[in-house]
């Protein structure tokens, strides 16, 4: 891929990866540290995907397997523990891709099921027996791949790797054993006699998710597979007659589709209005991406994960654009702003939304996202309460505040659910948010340690900020593959200026506000630090520790509503600070 921009040099693309891959710029911990061990083999890592002569060496990819594996060996008691062994099966994944070998691919799959049956409770054990079984198949093993997808089908039903177990085998999580014979009719099939030196075909690479992110230069399409796979693109001509607007195809050749991509699906306002994936006798997909104007764009491909990447440049033109936007609401009508009586006099943080209102100033809608969920717990206190339930009840009481301020508030979960990291602000984007705010609660090694730090999204070499986001994006499926595709939104797509004012003005309030009461946690300042779940936001975004949960005082404040009412106010009041002082939010966007 070719997106980085010129001017990015390579010492600035090292820079951002090293970053991401949690290791660079933090200083060299002590040998008993595992997190020490953990970020040495993410150099590892580094140093090898970027050097196309070390790739060619099996010896070096050894060296960074054992080095992941040696976390676990070293400090099997370790949270990191699990997360090591499965990044090492990740990258024995990835050797293999250039080995051929197929005990390379075995050994991959046997690493994976260590991690399920070593660490049986850890967030990943299912996403290991998963992996297994895909390296399985792909082995031509289906026997052993039936068996694999069944255990997380048993074991793990509530887990995020339940449905693409249950997709194999061809049943939902939950259904019990409906499909088993199905399975085991095709495992003990009598294998067919194949001729001498004839490979055995794989499975067809399966089309699982199809996402798309409008930038305000067009839209970038994903499409997920769970293999390699060759495909085409053209572009078909507006049909007026048929009421057919410019599409640009994509034929996958030799795939399948899963039955939750299956048909048409709303993309947004940009160039991009709606695809549409369907699967074809002949085994082939396509994807149809239907356009409000005629497109450049350009394909590329990347590996492990499997994806081929469309990127579309230009823009809807107003007509369409304003045509979706009115059949998003009823009547094309927008929500009348509040009533405020004659004579009232404005409140500086209360009453300044309903002004924003009936000024059609350009911050309406807020988008909350209560931090990790599901199988990601977050930090945990040492008397087990859990980040994900802390950040929920702070979010839900935010919601409803801003709402009574008058804006429009969209939370990115309401439940105790796992919803990934960049589906976050994708789904700000999908809102067509103006603001994204996500709620999180620290943790650190110290109980005395104490206090409130707001970050926003860029590049750092601040050891303790790297620290916090390698916490934050332990549960992102990012890989190395990814490099390219994240700094191409963190150049394009970040409002890193605007996320820098975002974040000071909510950070000044929350902090003014809980010192009036008493609170004697420090003040950590804002900070920036590469956080996956702030990637891609095509506006202003932060992401806000309140406290930290291995602190005794900021615990005990945490868990009373009083207190959380208190840190409610001060982001409101930030908000409100926001749209009054910056030219982005009163003014307008595109002014």
């Amino acid at each position: 891929m070719d997106y980085i921009d010129d001017k990015l040099n390579i010492f600035a693309c090292i820079l951002l990866l090293l970053a991401m891959m949690v290791g660079w710029g933090a200083p060299v911990r002590a040998a008993g540290d595992p997190a020490a061990l953990f970020q040495d083999a993410n150099r590892k890592y580094v140093d090898l995907v970027k050097d196309p002569a070390k790739k060619k060496v099996r010896d070096n990819w050894i060296r960074v397997i054992d080095a992941y594996l040696g976390v676990a060996e070293k400090y099997p008691a370790s949270d990191l523990a699990p997360e090591a062994c499965l990044r090492g099966a990740k990258v024995y994944e990835h050797f293999s891709r250039y080995s051929g070998k197929k005990s390379d691919l075995g050994e991959a799959s046997r690493i994976y099921q260590n991690v399920a049956e070593k660490y049986p409770g850890s967030a990943v054990a299912d996403d290991a027996l998963y992996h297994s079984g895909l390296l399985e198949e792909r082995a031509g093993n289906d026997r052993k791949a039936a068996a694999l997808y069944r255990r997380v089908l048993d074991e793990y039903a509530r887990g995020d790797m339940a449905e693409e177990a249950g997709l194999k085998l061809g049943e939902k999580p939950g259904q019990g054993k409906a499909a088993e014979q199905r399975v085991s009719e095709k495992a003990t099939e009598k294998p067919r006699v194949e001729e001498a030196g004839q490979k055995r075909p794989e499975l067809p690479a399966r089309v699982k998710k199809i996402s798309c992110l409008d930038s305000e230069g067009g839209a970038r399409v994903v499409v997920e597979l769970d293999g390699p796979a060759s495909y085409k693109t053209w572009v078909a001509p507006e049909n007026r007659a048929q009421g057919k607007p410019v599409r640009l195809v994509v034929d996958i050749e030799g795939a399948r589709l899963a039955p939750a991509v299956q048909g048409r699906k709303d993309a947004g306002e940009g160039i991009v209005s709606s695809i549409r994936a369907s699967g074809h006798p002949d085994g082939r997909v396509r994807v149809v991406l239907d356009l409000s104007a005629r497109p450049s764009y350009r394909t590329s491909t990347e590996d492990d994960p499997s994806r081929i990447v469309i990127d579309v440049s230009g823009k809807a033109s107003p007509k369409t654009a304003a045509s979706r936007r009115n059949a998003a609401s009823p009547a094309g009508q927008s929500t009348p702003p509040r009533k405020v009586p004659a004579g009232t006099p404005a409140q500086a943080g209360r009453d300044l939304p309903t002004i924003a209102t009936q000024l059609c100033l350009k911050v309406s809608r807020i988008v909350v996202d209560p931090g990790h969920g599901g199988k990601d717990p977050g930090a945990v206190s040492p008397s087990g309460v859990k980040e994900k339930d802390l950040t929920l009840e702070i979010g839900k009481l935010l919601a409803k505040r801003l709402k009574a301020d008058g804006f429009e508030v969209f939370l990115t979960r309401t439940r105790d659910e796992f919803v990934a990291l960049e589906e976050r602000t994708s789904f700000a984007n999908r809102k067509r948010a103006d603001l994204f705010l996500s709620l999180h609660i620290n943790s650190h090694q110290s109980v005395s340690v104490s206090g409130i730090e707001t970050y926003f999204l860029n590049l750092t070499t601040d050891s303790s900020a790297i620290e916090v986001a390698a916490r934050e994006n332990t549960f992102s499926d990012k890989s190395m593959s990814d490099l390219q595709l994240i700094l191409n939104d963190l150049m394009l797509n970040s409002k890193i200026n605007e996320s820098s004012k975002f974040a000071t003005c909510v950070h000044r309030n929350v902090l003014s506000l809980a010192a009036d009461t008493g609170y004697e946690g420090k003040n950590l300042g804002v900070r920036q630090a590469p956080f996956y779940v702030l990637l891609g936001a095509q506006m202003p975004s932060i992401l806000i520790e309140l406290g930290f949960i291995t602190s005794p005082m900021d615990m005990g404040l945490l868990k009373q509503r009083s207190h959380q009412e208190t840190l409610v106010d001060g982001i409101a009041k930030g908000i409100n600070s926001y749209i009054m002082n910056t030219t982005y939010a009163y003014g307008g966007r595109n002014k």
